[in-house]
């Protein structure tokens, strides 16, 4: 009897003991893990400075004309636009010593032809002072100046038809007038055979201005060569 009461001691001793040792791990903290520090966000490029605007690259600005004289008073005053959009008026007379205005038709062979020699002065005198204009009628095709400037290998601006030079036409081509740098027409001595046709064409006084100042003949190039010269720049 007292060995099996001793037995159930040891039993309820080992059931205490066993109990007491779940609950001192319950109590036991739980250490958890170390927190581990999140890196710092990376900083944020600056926004880099807008570059310098650059000029793109071309040709210069072209020099505006000298504006004329205050005493610049032409004989008469026009408007005109060249095969390449450029546009023309009669300040460019105070621009240089002696302007060529040399009206052609393709149906006229010698206004024609006499563009080579129009277009040798041209070469050759330009940075002297010269200015020379080709002007064509308003039917006159793009095709037909195309094959005129073939021809003749004419580079000067050619420019259409203005109403301001209908005062200088004798009704043949070539028709060719001078202007200087003040703006007039200059005058030339008239060809006996010229006037006479003109004043069968027309009346005297009309006839004798024109043939005081229009060429309707094809020069040669030592022809328009002696009469430039005396207005040229040396």
């Amino acid at each position: 009897m007292k060995k099996m009461i001793s037995l159930l001691l040891v039993f309820v001793l080992l059931f205490a003991l066993c109990g007491c040792s779940k609950k001192a791990s319950a109590a036991a903290p739980i250490s958890a893990p170390a927190a581990q520090e999140a890196p710092a966000p990376a900083a944020e490029p600056a926004p880099a400075a807008p570059a310098a605007a650059q000029e793109p690259a071309g040709a210069a600005e072209p020099t505006p004309a000298p504006a004329p004289p205050a005493d610049f008073k032409p004989d008469f005053t026009f408007s005109a636009v060249d095969r390449e959009g450029n546009e023309y008026d009669e300040s460019v007379f105070a621009g240089h010593a002696i302007t060529i205005i040399n009206a052609w038709t393709p149906w006229s062979e010698p206004s024609v032809s006499g563009m080579a020699a129009l277009e040798k002065l041209w070469e050759n005198y330009r940075d002297r002072g010269l200015m020379v204009f080709g002007v064509y009628g308003m039917s006159t095709t793009a095709e037909e100046i195309k094959a005129a400037k073939a021809q003749t290998g004419a580079s000067y601006p050619f420019i259409g038809f203005a109403p301001a030079f209908m005062e200088y036409q004798s009704g043949s081509f070539p028709n060719t007038i001078l202007v200087d740098s003040k703006g007039h027409v200059v005058t030339h001595a008239p060809d006996p055979d010229v006037l006479a046709d003109l004043v069968n064409n027309s009346d005297r006084d009309w006839a004798e201005f024109l043939a005081e100042r229009v060429y309707v003949a094809p020069l040669s190039y030592e022809e328009w060569e002696a009469v430039i010269l005396p207005y040229l720049t040396k």
